[in-house]
């Protein structure tokens, strides 16, 4: 009797488990069309590398996602409070720096103008033009009526007065200064006989002139001329220069804060220098603190991925050593060898000096567009021999008192404003790829196996 209950029971086990197998069948059999279309999509839109990869999220995963996001978070706000503080610093070397070019280029413009006076002048005296100038005054008085003369004896006075002393150098600036006084009616009229008397005795012009002078002169002739031209010529191209633009202003305040430093441009006022100072002890801590948080947010991300994606360690490091080598090595080689021209071992040779902050400062990216660009060039030959031309130039810039041969070179504002852009991407590339290189050495300093496996992995591929 009891075995017969424990058969009956043993049968009606088996009849519920059929039951609910058959209830499970029906139910998976009545998944409505819906579902089906929703995972059949999934299943076409997942990457064929990625099919089987991914897994379900854990609650640690959502964790580890939500701390990734807010490090990220306060990331962003980091990097925005270190480009206001750029910003700050690209206007405060600009205003301070901007105004004392500006004077620096004014000063050595002055200088020369007056410079190239003298030196005319000079020349005047030391080939002995003035003595021919005396002999001018005698053929033009020898050649006028007396009505002449009595009329114009006020302008004569001034001649008379520079042929008794022979022309000499010491009363040529009194008489003139007391011509200047006069009307311009008289100033006119003493120009035009100045033109004339002139004429009777000197050359059209300096080329024609006929000199005798003896070796002695002739020397100094030459050391004067190599002294003013250098002097001149170098002032003009260090002094007038436009290397304190925002957008210049900026770079430099970056590679200061990244401690890389090229040493291109570099204040030259005490205020700057000043600024400078406070500027740097700010700035290098914060940006050093600020590749640290991006370092570990970058060991965050590694986490995330190798815990979501059935990816092995090393396969992910690998990855993210060789994107970042192509991003910030290989593609910025390409560009700096199409704008800089430098050949692919000098673009290389700038990147790793810049990424690992050295900065020699050998090269650097230009202050300005390329020269064959610029709608008005500056002819450094044309400027130096007009520098040391005795005679005046017809070609004069009425700002400067020079010739136009030495005015800066000008580019359209497109293309310079292009270029100060490009500046700018410059030390945004520099910033990321400092982060990068600093995501790598924590790595390294992270997983101390990680170097080891990596070559070994490649030595066994070449033994294969």
């Amino acid at each position: 009797m009891i075995v017969k209950n424990r058969s009956s029971s043993k049968s009606s086990v088996y009849s519920d488990e059929k039951e609910n197998q058959e209830e499970f069948l029906k139910l998976k059999e009545d998944l409505d069309d819906e579902d089906r279309d929703k995972l059949k999509e999934k299943e076409e839109t997942e990457p064929k590398w990625m099919n089987g990869r991914i897994r379900n999220l854990s609650k640690a995963d959502l964790n580890l996602a939500i701390k990734f996001f807010n490090q990220l978070e306060v990331l962003i706000k980091m990097l925005l409070v270190y480009l206001v503080y750029l910003c700050i610093g690209a206007l405060a070397f600009s205003h301070m720096e901007s105004d004392a070019e500006n004077k620096r280029c004014q000063k050595a413009t002055d200088n020369a103008a007056l410079s190239k006076n003298d030196f005319t002048t000079k020349y005047f005296y030391i080939f002995g033009l003035n003595l021919k100038f005396c002999r001018g005054i005698d053929e033009y008085v020898e050649a006028q009526s007396d009505e002449y003369l009595e009329t114009n004896q006020k302008i004569m006075s001034f001649f008379y007065k520079w042929r008794i002393s022979n022309c000499s150098r010491e009363l040529e600036a009194p008489i003139w200064d007391a011509v200047q006084k006069e009307t311009p009616e008289f100033i006119n009229q003493y120009v035009k006989v100045w033109k004339k008397v002139s004429e009777l005795k000197l050359a059209e012009d300096f080329d024609h002139e006929i000199l005798i002078v003896s070796g002695k002169t002739m020397r100094k002739v030459i050391q004067r001329t190599a002294q003013f031209g250098i002097n001149n010529f170098l002032a003009l191209k260090t002094d007038c220069t436009d290397n304190w633009s925002f957008h210049s202003s900026f770079f430099f305040a970056g590679t200061v804060a990244t401690t890389i430093g090229y040493g291109s441009i570099t204040p030259k006022t005490d205020e700057g220098k000043a600024f400078c100072i406070v500027f740097t002890i700010i700035g290098i801590p914060f940006f050093a603190f600020m590749v640290n948080r991006i370092s570990d947010l970058i060991m965050e991300l590694l986490k995330f991925l190798k815990r979501t994606l059935n990816f092995g360690k090393l396969v992910l490091h690998l990855t993210y050593i060789g994107g970042g080598f192509f991003a910030f090595i290989l593609v910025p080689a390409k560009i700096f060898m199409s704008i800089e021209g430098w050949s692919a071992l000098e673009a290389v040779y700038f990147i790793i000096v810049s990424l690992t902050t050295i900065g020699f400062g050998d090269y650097s990216p230009r202050m300005d567009p390329p020269i064959e660009l610029a709608y008005s060039k500056r002819n450094e030959t044309a400027c130096l021999f007009e520098l040391i031309n005795p005679i005046p130039s017809r070609n004069l810039n009425n700002q400067t008192g020079l010739t136009v041969s030495c005015d800066k070179d000008k580019w359209s504002d497109a293309l310079q404003n292009s270029y100060n852009i490009y500046r700018v991407a410059v030390f945004l590339w520099i910033l990321i790829g400092l982060s990068w290189i600093g995501g790598v050495s924590a790595k390294i300093a992270h997983d101390k196996n990680l170097v080891h496996r990596c070559l070994g992995k490649m030595l066994y591929t070449v033994e294969i």
